[in-house]
C-alpha cells in the first residue's frame, strides 16, 4: 500500500494479511478503479424514489404508487480531504463496534497511530520495526509513540527466562 504523508512524502507499508487483499479485490472488482484512485469515498445517504419492490417507505399520490428508500451511493476521488478522512475513520471504528453510530470524536487517526505503534513494539520488541512502521527519520520520535508500561516490561523478562530455560 502507498501512503502519502501530510509532509509529501511517499512511504510503502507492506500489507501481508491475505483477507485484506481479497477484500481489496473486491473492491477493485466493484469500483473498477483506476490506478490513482483512493481508498476513501465520499459517501452520500439520502432518501430517495426506488422502485417499489425495494423500498422501505410507500406512498400513493393521485392512484400512482411511489417508493422511498434511503440510498448510499460512494464516489471515488482523486484528491481526499481532511474532513474526508475523518468520516471515514469514524465509519470504520463504528464498523469495528468501537464507536457507536454517529460518533465523530474521541478516537482519532492519530491515536490508532499510537496503538499501532504499542501494539508492535509488544509483540517484537523491536523499535527499529516500530521506526519502519511510522516512518519516522529519528528513532527518538518514534520512541515517544510506544507507550509501554511495566507489565509489559514483565511480560518481556518473563519471555526472556522463558527463552533462556
Amino acid at each position: 500500500m502507498t501512503v502519502h504523508t501530510k509532509g509529501g512524502r511517499i512511504y510503502p507499508v507492506p500489507l501481508p494479511d491475505e483477507a485484506l487483499w481479497l477484500a481489496l479485490g473486491r473492491l477493485e472488482l466493484e469500483a473498477q478503479w483506476q490506478e490513482n484512485d483512493y481508498l476513501l469515498y465520499r459517501q452520500d445517504t439520502r432518501r430517495m424514489r426506488v422502485d417499489v419492490e425495494s423500498a422501505t417507505e410507500i406512498i400513493t399520490i393521485k392512484n400512482d404508487i411511489l417508493g422511498y428508500a434511503n440510498v448510499t451511493r460512494r464516489h471515488h476521488d482523486r484528491k481526499p480531504t481532511g474532513k474526508l478522512a475523518h468520516r471515514w475513520w469514524y465509519r470504520c471504528l463504528t464498523r469495528a463496534g468501537l464507536v457507536s453510530e454517529g460518533t465523530l470524536s474521541g478516537l482519532n487517526m492519530h491515536r490508532g497511530r499510537h496503538t499501532a505503534a504499542t501494539e508492535l513494539q509488544r509483540s517484537h520488541h523491536d523499535l527499529r520495526l516500530t521506526q519502519l512502521l511510522l516512518g519516522h527519520a529519528d528513532i527518538r520520535s518514534t520512541a515517544r509513540y510506544a507507550q509501554l508500561d511495566t507489565a509489559d516490561l514483565a511480560q518481556a523478562l518473563l519471555e526472556l527466562q522463558e527463552g533462556q530455560s
